[in-house]
């Protein structure tokens, strides 16, 4: 089979769900009221995208022309695809790329970060192109690269260089902070010791909304133990009264 844009739409339409099209809109936050989402649930769109990536992945992506006004699903669709490909990740890289510009939410976001398993296998290579992205002024530019590190970079060669990553992003983007909260939460997991003397430096430079929200994201999981997040929770109104003597 080939797997046109026809084709494509019509099995995803085959597999749409209204009721879950509405409850996958609102996951999507405030001011994407007008993404079109059709309701295809993503264990369907992993299946596609295996199928497709075994059969006619290359031709697929090279054929198919995206854009920001396409539905969720042939976006999230097509970075499965990407992230299914057997092939070296330099190969990679202008597929990716491509991805990247359709990203305007966290989900396509996320999603496509999660399927990228090949940085496992070419962790330099991935190491050094996601350093342009880090760099970018676009709020989903930075995610994405914020978002790869975490799943991918979060061990001992990397964490010092990760927490110094992530205090110098300055972005303004909503989900620029909570990209990097999420993936200060994750640090206090694995490397707690580390992250905690970086999160009570007087050095460093984390806005109040990204301190308090990395904290607020520690204290939520569920691999943190009672005492931590005691310890977090103490923070947290430190930090709060901080803001409340500059504000008077």
């Amino acid at each position: 089979m080939k797997y046109t844009r026809e084709v494509v739409w019509n099995m995803l339409q085959n597999e749409a769900e209204e009721k879950f099209a509405a409850f996958s809109l609102s996951l999507l936050g405030e001011g994407k009221e007008n993404t079109k989402v059709i309701g295809v649930r993503l264990p369907r769109l992993r299946r596609f995208s295996k199928e497709i990536a075994k059969t006619e992945g290359k031709e697929y992506l090279d054929d198919t022309e995206l854009t920001k006004e396409d539905s969720l699903e042939e976006i999230l669709l097509y970075g499965m695809v990407i992230g299914e490909m057997k092939a070296p990740l330099q190969e990679l890289f202008p597929y990716i790329r491509c991805y990247v510009r359709l990203i305007d939410n966290w989900s396509t976001c996320d999603s496509f970060c999660t399927g990228l398993k090949i940085a496992k296998k070419e962790p330099d290579l991935m190491w050094d192109f996601l350093r342009e992205y880090l760099k970018s002024d676009q709020e989903y530019d930075i995610r994405f690269a914020v978002v790869m590190l975490m799943l991918y970079y979060m061990d001992d060669q990397h964490i010092d260089e990760l927490l110094q990553i992530y205090d110098g992003i300055s972005h303004e983007g909503y989900y620029v902070k909570m990209g990097v909260a999420w993936a200060l939460s994750m640090c206090m997991v694995h490397y707690w010791d580390k992250t905690m003397a970086f999160m009570i430096s007087e050095n460093n430079k984390l806005d109040d909304f990204t301190y308090l929200k990395a904290l607020q994201k520690g204290r939520e999981s569920n691999r943190l133990t009672k005492e931590q997040k005691n310890y977090l929770k103490e923070l947290m109104q430190q930090r709060k009264g901080q803001i409340s003597k500059r504000e008077k």
